[in-house]
């Protein structure tokens, strides 16, 4: 019941600066990834994570860069939003098609009956 009245606490955002300062801390402080999070009271696992990042980052290690992760970011929030957009489009012209076989079928019916009935004086 405790579990239910806990709210989640919203994502952190840190720095750049602050990342760096704490990967620093992980290598040249003399104590292990585990005890940096502990003094700073961040996850391990984040601290890690940002750890690792900072080696592919230097290219210690292989992986996508803060750069390439950044822009592939953009790439799909801009690919989303051209997604939406041509559903939209589509719909819009599937619409006024519709509406407009109903026009001309209505329209060319009337041009037939005064076609055949011959014209109006």
């Amino acid at each position: 019941m405790e579990q239910a009245q806990r709210q989640r606490r919203g994502r952190r955002a840190f720095t750049a600066e602050y990342k760096a300062e704490v990967v620093q801390l992980c290598r040249g402080g003399g104590r292990t990834i585990p005890e940096v999070p502990r003094d700073l009271a961040r996850t391990a696992s984040a601290v890690r994570h940002w750890v690792t990042q900072a080696e592919i980052d230097e290219g210690r290690r292989s992986g996508r860069t803060s750069v390439e992760r950044e822009e592939l970011g953009r790439l799909r929030k801009e690919n989303r939003v051209l997604r939406e957009e041509r559903d939209i489009l589509k719909r819009a012209t599937v619409g006024s098609t519709h509406r407009c076989k109903v026009l001309c079928e209505s329209s060319s019916r009337r041009g037939e009956s005064q076609r055949l009935s011959g014209p109006t004086v």
